[in-house]
């Protein structure tokens, strides 16, 4: 069966080194990158692409160019490991299967990188869902329901709701794991959350903020067998209050606070 790597970026020189590595860990078919910036094919890539628009749409470019049977939604700072992509294509066996993704490990080893590692763990096991870096998509499924071209965040989510919703499957599987750089930190974390939420409101932020301890119980139960699992109500309580909060500022207010803190 062949398989394409996709890579979405803001620009090649955004690739981890790491990133580039991993994709030798499977025979690609080819190595696709869409850049949102123009700049020179680097040599581990077969086909670069630009496209200025949003994550969605960037995405879609890529899934257009794939000519395989699957595609591998790598991104620039996920680390494909030996033999992870041999143990999410087992799961076409089934037909409904559209999506497999696996389990994302932190290469960072701080408490905020390994407690949001936890948190993501936690929602893929108690949503039957993943984020699409790491993932692994039937091309033709894609080319047909594609990801939605105005999103550049959560666009795997409302994609995979879709196909849920036509009866196929996104599978969560952690007999596979991949390297995931979570950068960042708290402070940052808590712009991000305010930017999201200005930009959906306060009513729906105040939903999910009230029901986020009884939420992050849940991930926290979920992810059990990890000591990191202890501090997912707080980190989630926090994003949540974060959210709401967000709804009282404009995207471009959130930003400039952002750049001053640095």
């Amino acid at each position: 069966m062949s398989v394409d790597a996709v890579i979405v970026t803001r620009s090649v020189d955004d690739v981890l080194p790491d990133t580039v590595k991993g994709l030798k860990t499977y025979t690609f078919a080819k190595v696709i990158v869409v850049a949102a910036k123009e700049s020179t094919k680097p040599h581990w890539c077969d086909i670069l692409a630009v496209d200025k628009g949003k994550l969605g749409k960037a995405r879609n470019t890529g899934v257009d160019i794939s000519k395989a049977e699957y595609i591998c939604m790598v991104d620039e700072d996920i680390v494909l490991t030996r033999g992870y992509a041999e143990k999410l294509l087992e799961h076409f066996k089934d037909e409904r299967v559209a999506a497999v993704g696996g389990m994302l490990e932190s290469v960072i080893r701080t408490v905020y990188a390994l407690t949001k590692a936890q948190v993501f763990r936690g929602y893929c096991k108690t949503n039957s869902d993943v984020p699409c870096g790491g993932t692994v998509y039937k091309t033709e499924l894609l080319k047909k329901e594609r990801f939605n071209d105005d999103l550049s965040g959560g666009e795997d989510h409302e994609l995979h709701t879709r196909l849920k919703n036509k009866n196929l499957k996104v599978v969560y599987t952690e007999k596979a794991s991949c390297i995931h750089h979570f950068k960042g930190n708290m402070k940052k974390e808590v712009f991000l959350c305010m930017l999201s939420g200005a930009r959906t409101g306060f009513f729906p932020c105040l939903l999910r903020a009230v029901a986020s301890p009884f939420r992050s119980l849940v991930l926290a139960i979920a992810c059990r067998d990890n000591p990191y699992s202890l501090l997912i109500p707080s980190f989630y309580v926090t994003q949540w209050v974060a959210h709401m909060f967000g709804a009282f500022f404009t995207e471009e207010e959130i930003r400039a606070k952002m750049k001053a803190l640095g």
